[in-house]
């Protein structure tokens, strides 16, 4: 199908490939392209904190399969080491942090290892130090 088509089928070409390549709720694809915004365009994701993105966000960290929660997780954790405003505004939400802390534990419990997106989340929220802090202590635990 053409570009065109695609966008006369109603919504974005964008959104409908991302659902498609990852078989996932058209929600949590758009925690994607907020993930993406973080790393490509900083002063969008800044837009898009300013209208309280991180509450849909941190209600899908603690719904769904675990596939989706970390996904979710993975996504914010890009938004978060991308830009400081984000990393803020995520450590500043009390619900993300209920979330993460909840969701966490469920996937540690169903797993023997603890590993995953969603433990690094719970530690990212917790970080107390500066932003670029944050990038070298993720930047270690990820080797």
């Amino acid at each position: 199908a053409s570009a065109g088509a695609s966008a006369g089928m109603g919504g974005s070409p964008l959104l409908k490939e991302w659902i498609q390549d990852f078989s996932l709720p058209p929600r949590i694809s758009l925690a994607g392209l907020f993930g993406a915004l973080g790393t490509h365009k900083p002063e969008s994701l800044n837009r898009a904190l300013e209208w309280d993105v991180l509450q849909p966000l941190a209600k899908m960290v603690g719904r769904g399969e675990e596939k989706e929660r970390e996904l979710v997780a993975s996504l914010l954790l890009v938004m978060m080491t991308a830009s400081e405003k984000a990393w803020r505004a995520a450590k500043a939400s009390k619900l993300l942090s209920e979330s993460t802390t909840t969701a966490a534990a469920s996937a540690a419990a169903n797993k023997r290892q603890g590993g995953g997106n969603l433990p690094l989340l719970a530690t990212c929220l917790k970080f107390d130090g500066t932003h670029e802090e944050l990038g070298d202590h993720m930047f270690a635990m990820s080797k």
